[in-house]
């Protein structure tokens, strides 16, 4: 009898030992919003390229841009799916430089980036991807009757 009670004692036991853990499930952590993801880093321009009548090449190659555009960074601050950003001069530094500030926004399904320039005309992106590492844009366009669609590829600095 005694050797009964003490198996149940110690079952008991251990029943109360495991009973007393935190039953909560670790939850997943919220994937960041693009919003977020873009605010997240500096994002420096890695590739560029641009396609008119169906040829596309290199924007860097065909001189779209100057060698010290090449390195410049943008920098977003996240207020509720907008902000306001700065493109930075880096290393290579234009002559005059050519930083520039204003408001950016993001559409509602958050596909589409408007940049805004003090004191310039608003410019809407398509976003083609936005992860922790990548930013990939288009923007199409019109240049003297000829259909062109830029593809920029940018990289955290």
């Amino acid at each position: 009898m005694k050797k009964n009670s003490f198996l149940l004692l110690a079952l008991a036991a251990a029943g109360t030992l495991t009973g007393c853990g935190d039953d909560k499930k670790s939850e997943a952590p919220k994937p960041k919003t693009k919003a977020e993801l873009l605010a997240a880093h500096d994002w420096i321009l890695s590739e560029a390229t641009v396609t008119v009548g169906g040829q596309t090449g290199d924007a860097f190659d065909a001189g779209l841009y100057e060698e010290c555009d090449r390195d410049d960074y943008y920098r977003f601050t996240n207020t509720n799916n907008g902000g306001t950003y700065t493109l930075n001069d880096n290393t290579n530094v234009c002559s005059p430089p050519n930083a520039e500030t204003g408001a950016w926004s993001l559409n509602a399904d958050q596909s589409k980036l408007t940049l805004t320039p003090q004191g310039d005309d608003a410019e809407e992106l398509t976003v083609t991807e936005l992860t922790d590492s990548s930013l990939k844009l288009s923007a199409t366009g019109d240049i003297f009757g000829n259909a062109v669609t830029f593809k920029l590829s940018y990289k955290v600095k």
